[in-house]
């Protein structure tokens, strides 16, 4: 998915082995609720996958009630990202035990893990998304471990795929 306002992605059961089960570039005031994701190879939801002519690729949407197994680096990427809500995504079972990445270039977003949350979220999150020259930390609530500033080897697609810096 991809350019759009106000877009709904709902319901969807994607089985692996995709490279990512949901891919997302430039969207705002958007909805993904109640989709299972189930074994892609690198992330269950994977934002900014693309080239992007604004700076901030995924602002104010909703990722709710989502169901993301199986996926061999983590459950979502975020990156290129301000001011979205992550409530109660079911993201045990992910390759290293990594529910929820938040990129150094994401900012303002709230996260809300449900109580049977047993997987990690790295937060790297330090973007000014307001551009007021502060950085706009995410805040994230709910049981899990929370971990900053982890240096992150990601697969070799993430980095070739339209990212704008190289992860090490």
């Amino acid at each position: 998915m991809r350019d759009g306002t106000n877009v709904v992605v709902a319901d969807n059961v994607v089985q692996g082995p995709w490279s990512n089960s949901i891919a997302t570039t430039d969207l705002t005031h958007s909805q993904f609720r109640s989709n299972q994701l189930e074994g892609a190879t690198f992330f269950g939801i994977r934002f900014a996958t693309g080239p992007s002519f604004v700076p901030v690729s995924m602002t104010q949407n909703v990722f709710a009630d989502n169901v993301v197994t199986g996926a061999g680096s983590a459950g979502i990427l975020a990156q290129a990202a301000c001011r979205n809500r992550f409530v109660l995504n079911s993201l045990n079972g992910n390759g290293g035990d990594i529910g929820l990445t938040l990129e150094a270039t994401t900012g303002a977003n709230t996260v809300v893990l449900p109580r049977s949350n047993t997987s990690a979220v790295i937060d790297n999150g330090s973007f000014d998304c307001d551009g007021d020259g502060q950085v706009d930390p995410n805040r994230i609530t709910g049981p899990g471990r929370i971990r900053n500033n982890v240096a992150l080897s990601l697969p070799a697609d993430v980095v070739a795929g339209g990212s704008k810096r190289r992860f090490h």
